[in-house]
């Protein structure tokens, strides 16, 4: 048990004096909440569920790309991007979500 009141610490738990196996597993099948900050590789394109009304289900799939900037052993300034597909459900985005913004 003292391993996985250390995963639980690492977690940001802190404080957790006793738990029950069952309170493990509902951290790990807990919501994750992530906020990106970085470019739009594409225009969002809106992929429908149902029909072709703007009331059916769907959801928004886009590309966001996020830099991240490093010195190189040599010294020299590197910069790495990595793309991620977003699938967003819900029914509106703003109007300024285009490519490059």
């Amino acid at each position: 048990m003292s391993s996985m009141r250390g995963l639980l610490m690492n977690r940001g738990l802190r404080g957790v004096k006793s738990f029950s196996t069952s309170a493990v597993a509902r951290v790990h099948t807990s919501l994750n909440k992530v906020m990106l900050l970085g470019i739009l590789g594409r225009d969002p394109e809106w992929k429908s569920f149902g029909g072709e009304s703007d009331a059916s289900p769907g959801a928004w799939s886009m590309s966001v790309a996020t830099n991240k900037t490093y010195k190189k052993q040599s010294g020299e300034d590197a910069e790495v991007t990595q793309w991620h597909r977003i699938e967003y459900l819900g029914k509106k985005l703003p109007d300024s979500a285009k490519k490059g913004c």
